[in-house]
């Protein structure tokens, strides 16, 4: 939790902290409107698509990034804090799944200011949507930035996964911006598991891509679909 030093910190830190509840407030109340928009907004063209989240739905997140850091989530009494802000991203995600400056504010703040005590208590729901961001494979709007998003859903997983109160090790350690994309998540069902240094997950042996910790979790994804999606890779 922040601890000003002055009271001119303490009177920015309370200034800060007031805007983010109006914000998370004004948030909360729209979710219903937003989540009634989501089929509407999926049947648009990826332009159609692209702008409205620009003009309707993004500012909600510049508003949200602006939490206070390092700040234990549920301070508020009416609102369950963390799950609004891990709905802020769900939302956005499923509004338009490509890479968008607000949506990689969000989850830059959860991959490295949001306390451990509040990643550990994230839902599963959040974690599929986490694993589906990691497993974004081609970013039409931005190809060079997009695979930030996918460095930083797995950072959060890690961060989940990891023993609390040790310090992260391996791969997610210092993680930063576009590092780590080359450390495969498993595509197992309902598996958390990513590669480290010391392991490496086998791949398909068809599409030489998909990856997998476990022949369990391999015999799980061919079953669940990824026997229709297979393919051998394209010859350069």
């Amino acid at each position: 939790m922040a601890d000003p030093d002055s009271d001119d910190d303490l009177e920015c830190f309370t200034l800060n902290t007031q805007k983010y509840t109006t914000a998370l407030i004004k948030f909360n109340n729209a979710i219903p409107t937003f989540e009634a928009m989501v089929p509407s907004v999926v049947a648009l063209s990826y332009r159609d698509r692209a702008a409205f989240v620009v003009e309707k739905y993004e500012e909600h997140l510049f508003a949200l990034h602006d939490r206070p850091t390092h700040l234990l989530m549920g301070f508020l009494r009416d609102i369950d804090e963390l799950a609004t802000f891990c709905t802020a991203v769900t939302l956005g995600w499923r509004l338009w799944p490509d890479y968008w400056v607000g949506l990689q504010l969000m989850l830059n703040y959860l991959a490295d200011e949001t306390l451990i005590e509040d990643v550990k208590r994230v839902d599963t729901l959040f974690l599929a949507t986490l694993k589906e961001i990691a497993l974004k494979d081609g970013w039409r709007n931005c190809p060079a930035s997009g695979p930030a998003l996918s460095a930083q859903a797995k950072k959060i997983l890690i961060r989940y996964k990891s023993e609390e109160g040790r310090p992260l090790e391996g791969i997610m350690t210092g993680l930063s911006l576009g590092e780590g994309v080359d450390k495969k998540i498993c595509e197992g069902i309902d598996c958390l598991e990513i590669e480290t240094d010391e392991v490496k997950f086998l791949r398909c042996g068809k599409c030489k891509k998909a990856a997998y910790h476990s022949k369990e979790c391999q015999v799980k994804a061919w079953k669940g679909g990824h026997k229709k999606v297979c393919a051998p890779p394209q010859q350069q």
